[in-house]
């Protein structure tokens, strides 16, 4: 359990941008597929959730493991943690879980802080307003529930006509983005929770949607394996990113908002220009599926991905 590095000279092939070696170090600890990884806003702190339940709290600067809060026991989730959170002021760390389960957790010390209860199926994704005020959670239930972060109440329900698979908050606080089975996207405004913007948006299910820093462009990936960019001043699709050989489960955008990084099911990592839709770099590495991504938010060249391989890998970029 602990930290390994690989550490070599980049070699690109320029005719295809595949990366067949890039500086990284590897957090080994899991047991079980890496589903859901998040960076604190000082970019200091990692968290990682498994299949099998289980959520570790990592200094990812130096690989150490700091807690690990295991399923099946009395605070920790019962089933898959699939996705997680951590609020802007570096505090709480959210994860949701197919045991149908929202928890709060405080970063510092691993101690359960809130468990909310309302979802009907599996948790897929959740997300926290950057003024901490709203947390938004999406589910197989059909639903996409905003909370109150602070007294974990219930604010209101956002009913879908398929399961939600993916959420996003804009970093302004105003919208919520959701993604369906049926490969719908939907922005809400937050506030009120009226439907803004319908997107008829992929022929296959939406699997990861994110906002740009600015909040002027929508990502978004799905089973197809493409990734779409958004211009949410008008609603209009503006670039298709066609690299993947399978399903995109992660997007996520750099914290300049300059390239968007995909994380997909042929087990590669696509570094993508946000501008002009330019393939930057791929990066291989991973023995299984990627599952989820994280920009170090202080740095576009810090990338942390979490894999079906049971690792956590951080990317040095190189461009």
């Amino acid at each position: 359990m602990g930290l390994s590095w690989s550490k070599s000279l980049s070699q690109s092939n320029l005719e295809n941008c595949v990366i067949t070696s890039q500086d990284h170090k590897t957090l080994k600890g899991h047991s079980f597929w890496v589903y859901a990884i998040a960076m604190s806003p000082d970019g200091k702190t990692l968290a990682s959730g498994s299949y099998d339940g289980t959520i570790k709290i990592w200094n990812q600067q130096v690989g150490t493991l700091l807690h690990t809060i295991k399923g099946d026991t009395l605070d920790g989730h019962g089933d898959a943690v699939k996705s997680l959170a951590i609020s802007s002021d570096g505090r709480i760390l959210v994860s949701g879980s197919w045991d149908n389960r929202i928890k709060l957790w405080n970063l510092e010390n691993g101690k359960l802080i809130h468990t909310l209860k309302g979802h009907l199926d599996n948790i897929d994704s959740v997300a926290i307003s950057s003024d901490m005020t709203t947390l938004a959670s999406g589910s197989w239930d059909k639903t996409v529930k905003l909370w109150d972060l602070k007294t974990g109440k219930l604010i209101r329900t956002l009913y879908h006509k398929h399961p939600v698979q993916t959420v996003a908050i804009a970093p302004n606080g105003k919208l919520v983005a959701s993604g369906t089975e049926d490969g719908r996207i939907m922005i809400w405004n937050l506030t009120n929770g009226q439907l803004k913007t319908p997107l008829a948006a992929h022929e296959k299910a939406v699997t990861s949607v994110a906002f740009s820093p600015d909040g002027k462009v929508l990502a978004s990936g799905d089973y197809e394996g493409k990734v779409k960019l958004w211009n949410l001043d008008n609603g209009q699709l503006f670039n298709t990113l066609d690299g993947h050989t399978n399903a995109v489960w992660s997007v996520a955008f750099s914290p300049t908002g300059k390239s968007i990084a995909s994380g997909g099911y042929d087990k590669t990592i696509q570094l993508w220009n946000v501008q002009n839709g330019q393939l930057l770099k791929t990066i291989s590495g991973h023995d299984k599926a990627v599952w989820s991504l994280a920009f170090n938010p202080k740095s576009d060249r810090t990338l942390a991905s979490g894999s079906a391989d049971e690792t956590i890998k951080i990317w040095n970029l190189i461009f």
